[in-house]
């Protein structure tokens, strides 16, 4: 399996049919309003794909003010590709392009925890549920803003 990920991508450059394959593959009611759904696409701030050949595979985007924030709106893999390192890799490139954020969060069904820890998150809270009774967390990931000094009652630090 030869996997292509672009990371300059535009929900543009996406056929309605391809991300609604792809979020189908997972069941996830997102592929019910197809055209919502390329539209929340349309406001990523940063969207990267996986593919094989002409099948879109994985999809990772994020949300944010551009500077400081950032929120993983999706990490996906299609059914067929799952638990072959491809949510791993879309998330480390997005991961890369995120370095300089102060602050990037993800909420994540609880059965994905151990997979947002080991990509260094720290689970805030595991005491939520979905509609549907799924218990949620929430997880973050803090950088310093290079040449901001930071205080505390104790103490004060310049990264």
């Amino acid at each position: 399996m030869s996997l292509e990920y672009r990371t300059d991508v535009s929900a543009s450059g996406l056929s309605q049919d391809q991300v609604q394959e792809l979020f189908q593959s997972v069941k996830w009611p997102h592929a019910q309003v197809p055209e919502r759904l390329m539209r929340a696409l349309a406001h990523s701030e940063i969207l990267i794909t996986a593919w094989d050949g002409e099948r879109l595979v994985g999809l990772a985007n994020v949300v944010g003010d551009g500077e400081f924030y950032a929120y993983i709106h999706w990490l996906i893999t299609h059914a067929d590709y799952q638990r072959r390192g491809i949510g791993r890799t879309l998330l480390a490139k997005l991961l890369a392009k995120l370095e300089s954020r102060n602050q990037v969060f993800v909420f994540s069904e609880m059965r994905y925890a151990s997979f947002w820890q080991q990509m260094d998150f720290v689970i805030l809270s595991a005491d939520t549920e979905d509609p549907h009774g799924e218990p949620l967390v929430a997880g973050y990931r803090w950088h310093p803003i290079p040449g901001v000094r930071y205080e505390s009652n104790d103490e004060a630090e310049e990264f």
